[in-house]
């Protein structure tokens, strides 16, 4: 998978039975729309996915307008992420985390000691705006999850910052990982990369797929 072409697109990918696996927030290419909202899909027959082909980081096209604010040529491409403030927001979070808070590896609790529980406390009040937006995405596409672990959730809530739905949460800063091997877990989870940063790209050997 090194040498393979990272796929930008936004896009949900199903099993045969239709049942999502993975969705994805990022560009949306403008593409033709190949079926109308409530058409029927053969998922056994339907066609497997077709690859990053013209779907790529390079593939992205801006607005650019003159000095006057005059368009000179439209975007093909939108974001269909977050927006630029909110990534912004967060990260300036993140820092305050990684500066109040020594690293924890194989944890249980990520709000250990007075000082790292108010930071985490901080943490979800800061950023819950951000975690509104990806409760509500998640929401969207896996609604059978989400409202398993929205009740199980509310039901052993101990922060009460954190908005949920997702039982458990790893800041990763500054580290490169492998793909989790969770084998026997049968649960969603959410990833959400942000940073100055190039040439990085999200693996699922699973699914067969490279993501920018």
């Amino acid at each position: 998978m090194a040498d393979w072409v990272a796929d930008a697109s936004s896009m949900i990918l199903c099993n045969e039975d239709g049942e999502d696996l993975l969705c994805m927030y990022s560009w949306s290419f403008g593409r033709e729309v190949l079926r109308k909202v409530g058409d029927e899909i053969d998922f056994k027959n339907a066609p497997y996915y077709p690859g990053a082909e013209g779907r790529t980081l390079a593939d992205v096209v801006l607005d650019i307008r003159s000095p006057e604010g005059k368009m000179i040529l439209k975007r093909s491409t939108y974001h269909d992420g977050f927006m630029g403030d909110q990534v912004r927001d967060y990260h300036v979070v993140l820092q305050e985390v990684s500066v109040n808070v020594n690293p924890v590896a194989n944890k249980r609790d990520m709000a250990q000691g007075s000082l790292a529980n108010l930071v985490a406390q901080h943490y979800f009040a800061a950023t819950a705006p951000m975690s509104n937006a990806v409760r509500q995405r998640f929401k969207m596409v896996f609604l059978q999850y989400f409202e398993k672990y929205d009740t199980a959730f509310k039901a052993g809530q101990v922060i009460t910052s954190d908005p949920g739905p997702f039982l458990g949460c790893a800041l990763v800063w500054k580290l490169q990982v492998h793909p989790p091997q969770d084998g026997l877990d049968e649960v969603p989870a959410e990833i959400f990369p942000l940073g100055d940063f190039k040439d990085s790209e999200l693996l699922l050997p699973n699914l067969m797929v490279k993501l920018a």
